[in-house]
């Protein structure tokens, strides 16, 4: 691929624990390299490789340090070399919401505005960086590449970006997720300790996962019906569960997973009666397409991105409502089509969400702001 274009990455991802945004950055990564030459840079010490493009440590700072005060010049740097020597302007991606702001060639795709838009559901240091930092950044780089259409209306209104500087790539669904074997179930039931039905929440433990209106609607649940819950996530902030005491939520049939790591998940969403997923606000909502890519029935909120990506194939509830929330979960539970039926509908999503086509798109952006 010596006359492909060449994109260099933030990969400051590669050095966080694997959840929905560094998924992103890992799967968009692997899948451009038939279409761009990739190059990653990153700080030092990181836990995630991307297969098969080759990385570069750089500098002694980790995190928006890093970002601002080695990448950002080492770019700088490169562009002076790039003018002297008749060569075209490197181009950088920044996958995941921020990236150093002195770069204009700059590409940054931002997921989502929550940390703007709601201050409520994250500390005030990383609401004031990001309120600070996000109108700036998109302001200065050549485009903005985002998730879904309710992200990109809300890059609109909030940033005051113009529309023809946006353009929508959808998640796509790994390979991974797909129905686990019998065999595969029957194993993450004996090393989880599963029961053998129960409602599956998956996701960072955060205010907007709003996993305090799903124990309320469980809760609401009739008893014969309210099979045990099993929520897996990484640790949880305060007032997550409100006034709920864990060891009361423990004794009435909930269970914790803590972070489940990524190899098992195709497996224990196989595993799940229904997996639920209500959250306040999106900005794509891959883990129901996910969990619907392994044929498991969802429950996810009819608000934001969810709609958009799920409401073909999942029940959408309001996630402000108990009464909805707990609706949509006996119903999914009594009513759950055939194997088969869920298992052709999976077919077409991912076909629908694929990070192949996803990483086509994005190279054909690139090739525009190189040539």
């Amino acid at each position: 691929m010596n006359d492909a274009p060449t994109l260099t990455v933030n990969a400051r991802f590669m050095t966080q624990r694997l959840t929905g945004v560094q998924r992103y950055a890992l799967e968009m990564c692997e899948a451009l390299e038939p279409h761009l030459n990739v190059r990653l840079l990153h700080p030092r010490r990181p836990i995630q490789t991307p297969v098969g493009a080759p990385s570069q440590p750089l500098g002694r700072f980790g995190g928006h340090l890093w970002e601002q005060t080695e990448l950002g010049p080492q770019l700088a740097a490169e562009r002076l070399w790039a003018f002297s020597s008749h060569q075209p302007e490197p181009l950088l991606w920044s996958p995941c919401n921020v990236g150093p702001v002195s770069i204009r060639a700059h590409i940054v795709t931002i997921h989502d505005l929550v940390s703007i838009r709601h201050p409520e559901w994250v500390s005030r240091q990383f609401h004031l960086y990001y309120r600070t930092l996000l109108p700036l950044l998109a302001k200065r780089v050549r485009h903005v590449v985002t998730i879904s259409e309710h992200s990109k209306m809300t890059i609109i209104d909030t940033l005051n970006v113009p529309e023809d500087k946006i353009t929508v790539i959808p998640n796509g669904i790994s390979k991974q997720f797909t129905r686990a074997s019998d065999a595969a179930i029957a194993d993450i039931r004996t090393r989880y300790d599963l029961p053998e039905t129960f409602i599956l929440s998956l996701g960072s433990l955060e205010p907007r996962k709003n996993l305090l209106g799903l124990l309320e609607a469980w809760l609401h649940l009739p008893a014969a019906e309210r099979v045990p819950l099993v929520i897996a996530g990484g640790v949880g902030e305060k007032g997550v569960f409100g006034t709920f005491d864990k060891e009361t939520l423990e004794h009435a049939g909930v269970r914790w997973l803590g972070y489940v790591p990524d190899h098992d998940l195709p497996a224990l969403l196989s595993a799940a009666a229904v997996f639920a997923y209500v959250s306040l606000e999106e900005g794509f909502g891959l883990p129901p397409l996910e969990a619907l890519a392994c044929g498991t029935p969802v429950v996810t909120s009819e608000h934001s991105a969810m709609r958009e990506n799920c409401a073909e194939d999942a029940l959408l509830v309001t996630p402000t409502d108990k009464d909805s929330i707990a609706a949509g979960l006996q119903q999914a539970l009594a009513h759950q089509d055939d194997i088969h039926i869920r298992l052709a509908r999976a077919k077409h999503l991912k076909a629908r969400f694929d990070w192949q086509h996803s990483a086509a798109q994005l190279a054909e952006l690139v090739h525009h702001y190189v040539h």
